[in-house]
């Protein structure tokens, strides 16, 4: 995710940061998703609220990351 932010700097590399970006959040999802299910067993009603905790905070994110950042690219620039 790191390359894809700087490549998104130049013009040409575009298509090749949205790559690298859309790769680096692939695997950072899926991993992420995993150690919530590692963390109560299988039959454990915790582990369906940690589950929709961690889908509440991942859709609580995709709302608010186009407010902040058109925010401040309005503001700082």
């Amino acid at each position: 995710m790191s390359a894809g932010h700087f490549l998104m700097a130049f013009d040409v590399s575009f298509l090749v940061a949205l790559t690298c970006l859309l790769t680096g959040i692939g695997c950072f999802k899926g991993n992420l998703a995993s150690q919530v299910g590692t963390l109560y067993p299988t039959g454990d009603n915790r582990r369906a609220d940690a589950f929709q905790i961690y889908y509440l905070f991942i859709n609580g994110g995709v709302i608010a990351a186009p407010l902040i950042a058109g925010t401040l690219g309005e503001k700082v620039g």
